[in-house]
C-alpha cells in the first residue's frame, strides 16, 4: 500500500511540475502582451505622426507593422502552450481523476473509522491526522495548480480585447481576431475523465458530499 502510495505521488509531482512549466509560459506571453498594451497606449496618447498624413505604402508595407508581427508570434506561443496544456490533460486526465476519487474515498473512510471508533485507542491521532493532512494537500495541489494554469491561460483574452478596443490598422486587427479565434476554438480546461473538471467548486463539491455520507453512515450505525 505504502508504495503504490509512493508511487501516484510521484505521477502527481510529475503533473504539477509540467503544469506549473505551463502556467509560467502562458505568464510570460502576458506579461509580453501587457507591454504592447502599454506601448500602444502611449503611442495613442503621444502620435508621433497624424495618422491622416501617413502614405499607404507605407501601411502596406509589413515591416511596418511591428505590433501585428509581436501579436503574430505571440499567437503562435500561446498555440503551442495550448497544444501541450491538450497532451497534458490527455497524459494525466484519467489518473489524476482516478487519484482524486482514491484520496477522497480514503479520507473519507478514515474519518469514519476514527469517529466510529474513538473509544477505542487503536492508532495514534499524530498517525491518523498525518495521513489527512498529505490527502488533503495533494488535492489541493493538483485543483489549484491546475485552476491556476487554466486562468491564466484565460487573462490572455482580456489583454487582447483591451488591445483590440485602441485605434489599430487593419493588419493588427486581424492578427487580434485571429488570436481571439484560436482561444475560443476549444476548451483551456483540465477535465478529467471526461467527467469533472478541475476547479475551486470541486473542493466544496466534494466536502458537502463528504459529509453527506458521514452522516448517513453514522446514522446507520
Amino acid at each position: 500500500m505504502y508504495v503504490q502510495n509512493w508511487n501516484i505521488c510521484l505521477i502527481e509531482i510529475g503533473f504539477i511540475a509540467r503544469c506549473f512549466g505551463l502556467y509560467q509560459k502562458f505568464q510570460i506571453i502576458n506579461e509580453e502582451l501587457t507591454v504592447l498594451k502599454t506601448n500602444t497606449l502611449t503611442k495613442i496618447k503621444y502620435p508621433v505622426v497624424l495618422r491622416n498624413e501617413i502614405r499607404s505604402d507605407i501601411i502596406n508595407n509589413p515591416k511596418f507593422h511591428t505590433l501585428a508581427n509581436s501579436i503574430e508570434l505571440l499567437r503562435m506561443k500561446h498555440q503551442f502552450a495550448r497544444g501541450a496544456l491538450r497532451d497534458l490533460n490527455k497524459l494525466y486526465g484519467t489518473q489524476l481523476g482516478l487519484s482524486l476519487v482514491f484520496l477522497f474515498i480514503l479520507g473519507l473512510f478514515d474519518i469514519y473509522g476514527e469517529v466510529n471508533t474513538k473509544d477505542v485507542k487503536t492508532r495514534s491521532k499524530i498517525f491518523i491526522y498525518g495521513w489527512m493532512l498529505q490527502y488533503i494537500f495533494r488535492c489541493f495541489s493538483i485543483i489549484i495548480t491546475s485552476h491556476f494554469t487554466t486562468k491564466q491561460a484565460y487573462n490572455t483574452k482580456m489583454l487582447l480585447a483591451d488591445i483590440n478596443n485602441r485605434y489599430l490598422d487593419k493588419t493588427t486587427k486581424k492578427e487580434l481576431n485571429l488570436f481571439f479565434d484560436q482561444i475560443y476554438q476549444g476548451s483551456l480546461e483540465f477535465i478529467s475523465c471526461d467527467f469533472f473538471t478541475l476547479h475551486p467548486h470541486l473542493i466544496t463539491t466534494a466536502l458537502y458530499t463528504g459529509i453527506t455520507y458521514l452522516v448517513v453512515l453514522l446514522r446507520i450505525d
